[in-house]
């Protein structure tokens, strides 16, 4: 009995061929959120997400599937829309859990 093998061709996704062509991230291309810290008092999350928990001291925020917990004192949210998501307070400590 003969084997034949056929040439299996990775599948890749059009945001990773635009990553490549165009030279941008591809977590940008799929949609990932952003996340910038600014000097431990400020967090800002570009990107659609939701919150979870919500406290002076500890914040969680779901986005595609992933459970990002913020900790720290005095967590307030600034802004919250469907572009984006603002924490403000004295951030000690982000955790992410898939």
């Amino acid at each position: 009995m003969k084997n034949y093998r056929k040439n299996v061709v990775e599948k890749t996704s059009v945001a990773q061929k635009l990553s490549k062509k165009s030279e941008l991230p591809f977590d940008v291309l799929a949609g990932f959120p952003q996340i910038k810290i600014r000097s431990g008092r400020e967090l800002i999350v570009e990107g659609k997400c939701r919150l979870t928990e919500y406290s002076c001291e500890k914040i969680g925020v779901l986005c595609l599937g992933t459970e990002m917990t913020v900790t720290g004192r005095g967590l307030n949210v600034c802004h919250m829309d469907s572009k984006a998501l603002v924490i403000s307070g004295i951030i000690c400590a982000v955790f992410f859990e898939e």
